[in-house]
């Protein structure tokens, strides 16, 4: 096994480091991605305890149904919360590079794909497991277009770990609503313009939750609402949600920076 991708952070409830980890199988054969949590004593400098965290089988139920029966997860761990009670959230993300051959050359790329949300508690048990199904083409940071500066703060999934519940936010194109229903793949989200703002409350016992417009549904359907949530920020303690608001119909755009308070 080796180390493909993780995130190290001191609880100050328990005094150890948490450590999660998305390690890669050198035996491609066994297709598997396994993900760790491992707790440090920092004084010792010793492991205490190594947990293959893996997926729920609620969650794992729900990618199938989805992906076919063969499918599984390969998310690597993007961020990682500690929790007041001294367990934690893991907020992991796949990803990868595509790359197309073209008639007459190869060109590649950037893709995010499903986000998956696990929460621990300080033993490292899994308490509870929502994946946020989407599928988005990112433009190469490097390039000189819109798409390959800001525009990806619109491809950007945050994660909003509030002091009672908690929020997976994203831009995405409406018909995504109707094959998350169909229990379909999700249409691939290239350029925002037909996006809008959703948000996932990530309670209750349906590992795959429903979205909500984050800035409401507009009453004309050719409106689109949305946010660079790349540039966006939260304030926990008071428990507001700072983020720009880019309305957008037909060729009319207006900006307004908007406090929300997390329902």
């Amino acid at each position: 096994l080796s180390l493909e991708n993780g995130i190290i952070r001191y609880n100050i409830y328990t005094k150890k480091l948490v450590v999660v980890a998305k390690l890669v199988d050198k035996d491609k054969e066994k297709n598997e991605s396994p993900l760790y949590v491992t707790f440090i004593d920092p004084v010792v400098g010793k492991s205490e305890k190594v947990v293959k965290a893996g997926v729920s089988k609620e969650v794992a139920k729900k990618i199938t149904e989805v992906y076919g029966e063969d499918a599984k997860y390969k998310g690597v761990p993007v961020s990682l919360n500690i929790n007041k009670d001294g367990g934690f959230s893991v907020v992991y993300e796949e990803m990868g590079i595509v790359t197309i051959q073209w008639s007459d050359h190869v060109s590649s790329h950037a893709e995010s794909w499903n986000v998956l949300v696990s929460t621990f508690d300080k033993m490292g048990t899994v308490l509870n497991g929502y994946v946020v199904f989407k599928n988005f083409w990112i433009d190469h940071a490097g390039t000189a277009t819109w798409g390959g500066g800001f525009g990806n703060n619109y491809k950007r999934v945050i994660y909003l770990n509030g002091p009672e519940k908690s929020y997976i936010l994203l831009n995405d194109d409406r018909r995504n609503i109707e094959k998350q229903e169909a229990k379909e793949k999700p249409k691939q989200v290239t350029g925002v313009s037909g996006c809008d703002a959703f948000y996932f409350p990530l309670t209750g016992t349906d590992p795959a939750p429903k979205r909500k417009y984050l800035f409401g549904l507009p009453d004309d359907p050719k409106e689109r609402r949305l946010a660079p949530l790349g540039i966006s920020a939260y304030d926990r303690e008071h428990d507001i949600f700072i983020v720009m608001r880019l309305n957008k119909e037909d060729r009319k755009k207006t900006v307004s920076i908007e406090w929300l308070k997390p329902e």
